[in-house]
Formats: C-alpha cells, structure tokens, sequence
C-alpha cells in the first residue's frame, strides 16, 4: 500500500515537471478571439443606444476578418455566433438570419448552434411565423448546455404551437416539460397551467380539471395557483359540481392576486344565483369591491339585480340594471340588464313608463329586433298607454303584438292608426301589414281611401312599385273623385317614370290635370314641367316646349333652369335659333351658361354668323370655344369667331383667334381669308409692319376674286395709315384698275385713291378719278 502512494506521487512529480518544461506555443486565433469577445461585451454593456449600434457596426469586420482567417479554430463558431448578433442588433436583419442560419447549417451541434438557433427563433416567432419558430426552438430544447436553456427552448417550442393552433402538438411539448425532473420548477408549473388551457379548449373537461386542481396547492407560486384556482371552478361549475366551483372561487377571492378576484365574484355569484341562493348573491357582492373588465362587471350587477328583483327590492334593483348597462353600452348584457330595469319601473307603476320604453326601443331595437324582450318591452307600453286611452301612441308600441289583444271593439281604429304611425315612422312593412288587416276586415270603412294611399306609399318606399301601382290604381277606380285620387295619379306617374314608360307617365299627370282643374299651382306646375320632360325623352319637342314653358312661367326658382335647358335641347333638336337663342339668353342670365354644351354655342353662333348677326355670332362662337385647348375647337369655328371680332373691333381678341386658325390650317384660300383678317386687326390695333406682313403672306398664296382685291385695299390702308401716299395709292389703283370688284369695295377703292393721290400732290390725277366716282356713285359722297 504504501509502494503505491510512492509510485503515484512519482507519476505526479514526472506529470508536474513535464507539464512545466513543455514550451509555450502562440494562439492567435484565441488570442484575436478573445479580444472580439472583450470588445462585443463592450457593446453590449452599452447604455446608449447608438454609440452600441455604432459599437456593433465596428465590430462586425473584425469577427468577419476573423472567421475568414481561422475558419477551422475552435472559436470560429462563437465568433460566427457574435457576428449574426452584431448585425441583428444593428439592424441588419437579413445578414444576421444568413450568418446565423451559416452557424447551424455548418457546425450541427453545441452552445453556439442552440445559441443561434433560439435567435433565429425569437425572430421568427416576432414576425409569427410560428412554425418556422418551432422548428428553430426544438433545436435550443436539445443543444444548450443547461436545462435552465433547454426547458426554456421547449417552452419557446409549445408556445409557438399554440399560437399556430397546432394544439395537440402544444399537448406534447408542454407534457415533455411537465414531466421531466430536471425541468426548472416554473417551466414545469406554466406547463400544467398551458396543458389546463389547451385541454379546455378541446373540450376535455375533466383533463383540463386535473392539471388545474393539480397546482392548487402549498408551493406553487402564488399567481400560478390562483389562476387555476379560478379555472377550476369555472370548470367544476360548468360541470355541475357547484360546492367544488364555489371552494375554488373563495380561494382566489382570499388570495392577494387581485386580477383574478372580479371573475372569481362573477363566477361565484352565478353559481349562488343558479342554487336561488339570492341573499348569498348580495353578500358576495358586498365581500369586497374587485373592479374588472366591463364585461364581468356587467354579469356582477346584473346577477345582484336579477337577485335583487327575486326578492321584490325593485329600487335596488334598478340601481343594479342601470350599472350592468353602463358597463358595455349597446351590447347584449346591456339589453338585458335595460330589459329588467324596465320591468322593475312597470311593476312598481314608475312614471313615463312610455318615455322609458322609446328610449329602450331606441338604443336595442334596431339591434335585437326579434328578441322576445323587445315584444314585452313593447306590451309595457302599450298596456300602459291603452290605460290611457291613447291609442293613436299606442298603435306604434303594437308593432309586433297580436291585434286581438286590444279587443274587437278598438280594432279598426287600432289598425288604422297603427298603420299610419309606422308609415310616417318608417316601418313599412308593418305599416302594409296593418294596412292589409283593416282593409281586409273594413273594406267600407270612409277611411279606406287614406289607406290605399298610405299603403300605396309604403310599397313605394320599399321599392315594390308592382304593388304600389295596384294601390293607386284601385284608389283612382274605386274613388275617382276623392282628392286622394289626384295624389294616386301623382305617384303612379312617377312610377312609370321610374320604369322609364314615358308616353304613360305624360298619360297620367294629363289626366290628374284634367281631372282635378284646381290644383295647387306647386302640383300644376311639377305636372307641367314632368309632362314637358317626358315628352322631351320620346322627341315629341313640339308638345314638350309648351308644357316646359308653362312649369317655367309658373314657379321660375322651382322649375325654371331646368325647363330652359330642356328648351336648348328641344330647341337645338328642331333647328330651332330664335328659341335656342331665347332659352340660352334666359339660362345665361342665371349665371349657368357653363351647363351649356359648347357645340350649342357653336350652332347658334354660326347661324347668327350667316344670318349677318355678327355681334352675337361673337358672344356665342366665343362661348363655344376652348381657348384654354384650341385644338378641342374646330379650325373653322375659330376662323368664323376671329372674321366676326374684325367685324366688331375686338381686334386684339380676333388676332387670338385667328391665331389659333392659323396654326393648323393647311388650305391656301381659307388661309388666305385669315391672313385678311388678321392683317385688318393688326391695322386696327396699329401695328403696321405686322399687317403689311401678314397682307403681303396673304397675296403671296396668290387668292383670287374678292380675297386678293381686300388684300390690296389693306395693303393701301396700311400704307395710308403710314403716311406713305404714294404706295397706297399704288394698292388702290390695282383695285380701280384691274381688279373687278362689287359696287362697294369699288366705290371705297375710287375714294381712297383720291385721297391717296390728293395727300401726295397729284390733284389733277386725283380729280380724275373723283370724277369717275362722282359718275359712277352719284349719292356715295353725299353718304
């Protein structure tokens, strides 16, 4: 024995000198390492969230440097580890996922692959890709290298399960933790509490019961235990196990988590309600004040009114409802709860029981309109108000209440007025049906008219018009002279409009017109004016304009823009231009021309340009233009609106026109003519060398006839206009001369050049030619 030590001590003494003696060998793949790996403690150590980014950012190259130089070390995977984290916290989400997915894919196994697999993890499971999530969490539960990190990752496992709805998966994983003794206590405890969840929503009641009983007891964290506490006994209660639930609902209420505490009240108060323990009910809401979620709170004092009303304490009763339906406003507990409160009122002979019954009505009906609360909220009412001999109020309360409630001596009355209330309230469903009722059993009734017309209104309404066309036709039959008649003949027309059978809607407002002589001027002239507009639709213009103009002359602010545009139209369809003219002229005047389609304009001004109107072949040709696009405007319409602005002496507006001629005519003579008139406005406004110009451009296209004679006699002008008598005479003479020309441009020719050869000294010339328009022209100097 003692032989042994000494040999072991020997090994020891060899071991320690060898160890000692080997010489140092350099490392400068760990050496590097270790100094990213100090660096990235740096970074993360940092308080200040930019200079840590920026600390990330000028880290990443090294540990990039790195692994492309020791790519084999055993620091090559914790160094690929930092660099996926050093891009992930700076943002780059994209060179993180592909480094750290580089990590797992290349080394399979250790601290760093579980490492990189739990950040990818997180990542995918931020953007809820659950699944891919798992997978990545899966990897942490087996590689890390503690359990701590292990059951941490398949907590991480079953969580991203239960979020993708994958619940039996979920099962597995949280019964892996559940059951494993190396598990850390409260990944194991959350794991029960998730299989209690899980198994509770498939249904499994009693599953879901043991894993929640199971962490109902001394060492399990606090909020843990509550929280199954309370599923427990809202399990044994729905179970039927009410001395179980109401155990499990002291417990929580006893313990210090008060989050848990309001549904626990809740809970344990129906459980109480449910055994008709009524007294119980309103202890335990008096046990202490555990404010909640609206949603409990409304089940708590609605189970405290509801218990309250048991036992006929109607006033505290009404406190309790009016709670209950503040907490959700609108909802269905809020229904219930103003259900109750109603009733309370009606069995105590509250006050304005109708008032309360329309507020009621107001909020819920349109939301629960075939609940049985609503038809007896609505009995309240009306036996209130029938007690009161108002049955014209009560008709609307008798919605949906049988009619032989109210007894056989008030039900013609009832029907009627019911049937008129919810016509004028909106209902028209009802109102058919009462409508229907009354003249099933009272077709003789001196109200029948009134309701064939208010039923007739009522299909209307809802768009039947087959059906509200019978009614208005029965109405006319049976009751030809009735004043309700003519209403009939007023909605039927209107139906065959709708049904666009125009010749049959004019039918009908003619005979309302025939038949009842004396109608309201509004009724006459709407008529009138739907007359005028139907017989526009069929292009009977000729009896369409004088029903217009009557519907225009009666009520003008009602009908009289409308009737002048469909006297354009009527108008413009017969070629019509002194009424066309009219119409525009009255329409204008009501600052609406702009409704006016330009190719009216146009119409109208050409036809006043060739009937020589030319002042209004302006306005109009001007109205019809698109100076803001004149290539929208037809080239000659410009032409026509720059010769009749010459005419005019609007020189500066014709020169814009004719501008906008010019830039796209192509035909020699039609450009010609324009250049004439151009050269006549730019005379007009005194810019000589431009009228030469555009003269000469036009003589140059060689016109003939009385174009080039115009052309000269401008050319004269201009040169007049410039003192230069010699050239001006020169254009005159051509004209006199050669040229032959109408009376008048002959005459004009004769004078000017007198003028002409006068200013320049040559009067005996002149006299010549004075002479020959003395003789041609007697009267011409004398005008």
């Amino acid at each position: 024995m003692r032989f042994l030590s000494l040999l072991l001590a020997l090994i020891a003494t060899v071991t320690l000198a060898s160890a000692q003696d080997a010489p140092l060998v350099a490392d400068p793949g760990h050496d590097q390492f270790e100094f990213c790996k100090q660096l990235y403690r740096q970074a993360n150590a940092m308080q200040v969230e930019q200079e840590r980014v920026r600390a990330y950012q000028q880290l990443a190259p090294r540990l990039e440097q790195y692994i492309n130089r020791f790519p084999r070390h055993a620091n090559a995977p914790a160094a690929s580890y930092y660099l996926g984290e050093c891009y992930y916290q700076s943002g780059y989400l994209d060179s993180a996922r592909q480094v750290l997915h580089g990590v797992i894919n290349r080394y399979k196994t250790g601290r760093y692959v579980a490492l990189s697999a739990n950040r990818l993890g997180y990542d995918a499971f931020v953007n809820k890709r659950y699944n891919q999530a798992a997978i990545y969490f899966e990897k942490v539960a087996t590689m890390s290298d503690t359990a701590k990190e292990r059951y941490r990752g398949r907590y991480q496992e079953a969580s991203c399960y239960r979020y993708s709805g994958q619940t039996d998966q979920a099962i597995k994983s949280y019964s892996l933790i559940e059951a494993a003794q190396d598990a850390p206590v409260v990944y194991r405890e959350n794991a029960t509490l998730r299989l209690g969840y899980l198994y509770f929503s498939k249904k499994e009641l009693q599953r879901a019961l043991d894993k929640f009983a199971s962490l109902v007891k001394p060492g399990i964290a606090a909020n843990i235990r509550v929280d199954a506490a309370l599923n427990a006994g809202l399990i044994s209660q729905q179970m039927k196990k009410g001395d179980d639930a109401v155990s499990y609902f002291k417990m929580v209420m006893l313990s210090k988590e008060e989050k848990f505490k309001s549904r626990a009240q809740a809970a344990m108060m129906n459980s109480l309600y449910a055994s008709k323990d009524y007294q119980a009910v309103f202890d335990t809401m008096k046990r202490g004040n555990y404010p909640g979620k609206p949603a409990t709170e409304a089940i708590k004092f609605t189970l405290a009114g509801r218990s309250a009303y048991q036992l006929k304490r109607y006033d505290l009763a009404i406190k309790y409802f009016a709670e209950a339906e503040r907490q959700i406003p609108l909802s269905k507990e809020a229904f219930e709860a103003g259900y109750y409160r109603l009733l309370c009122f009606f069995n105590i002979k509250g006050s304005n029981i109708p008032k309360q019954v329309d507020a009621f009505l107001e909020v819920y009906q349109p939301r629960f309109p075939r609940q049985p609360k609503i038809h007896k909220a609505l009995l309240m009412k009306a036996e209130t108000l029938f007690d009161e001999n108002k049955f014209r109020e009560a008709a609307s309360a008798y919605n949906q209440i049988t009619p032989e409630l109210v007894g056989e001596d008030n039900l013609a009355n009832l029907l009627f007025k019911r049937g008129w209330c919810l016509s004028e309230s909106g209902d028209h469903n009802g109102a058919i049906r009462s409508f229907t009722d009354f003249l099933k059993l009272y077709p003789d009734d001196e109200r029948s008219p009134s309701v064939i017309a208010r039923r007739g209104k009522s299909y209307l309404s809802l768009g039947d018009r087959a059906s509200a066309l019978r009614d208005f036709d029965e109405l006319i039959k049976r009751f030809p002279q009735n004043k309700l008649a003519a209403l009939a003949w007023q909605n039927s027309a209107r139906i065959k409009k709708e049904a666009q059978d125009y010749p049959e809607m004019i039918r009908r407002y003619e005979s309302m017109l025939i038949s009842f002589p004396k109608l309201g001027k509004a009724t006459e002239a709407n008529a009138q004016y739907w007359i005028g507009w139907g017989n526009y639709q069929i292009k009977d213009y000729e009896k369409a304009i004088p029903a217009l103009e009557q519907a225009s002359e009666m009520m003008p602010e009602e009908y009289g823009f409308n009737s002048q545009m469909l006297l354009i139209y009527c108008s413009y369809a017969q070629k019509d231009k002194a009424r066309l003219q009219s119409a525009v002229n009255a329409v204008r005047k009501k600052d609406q021309g702009h409704q006016i389609q330009p190719q009216i304009y146009r119409w109208l001004g050409v036809q006043c340009f060739n009937g020589g109107e030319l002042k209004d072949a302006e306005r109009f040709l001007g109205l019809g233009s698109t100076p803001e696009d004149p290539r929208q405007t037809p080239k000659a319409f410009w032409k026509m609106l720059g010769h009749a602005r010459v005419e005019i002496g609007k020189n500066e507006e014709a020169l814009v026109a004719l501008g906008h001629f010019l830039d796209v005519v192509e035909e020699p003579f039609w450009k010609a003519e324009a250049l004439l008139d151009q050269a006549k406005a730019y005379l007009g406004v005194g810019k000589l060398d431009e009228a030469k110009t555009s003269a000469e451009d036009g003589l140059a296209l060689r016109p003939k006839g009385d174009v080039n004679t115009a052309l000269r006699l401008v050319l004269g002008d201009i040169a007049f206009s410039s003192q230069d008598y010699e050239t001006a005479a020169k254009s005159y003479v051509v004209v006199v001369e050669v040229h032959e020309a109408d009376k008048k441009v002959r005459a004009d020719a004769l004078y000017k050049l007198y003028q002409a050869l006068n200013k320049s000294g040559k009067a005996t010339e002149a006299k010549v030619y004075l002479n020959t328009l003395n003789k041609e022209f007697p009267d011409y100097l004398k005008k």
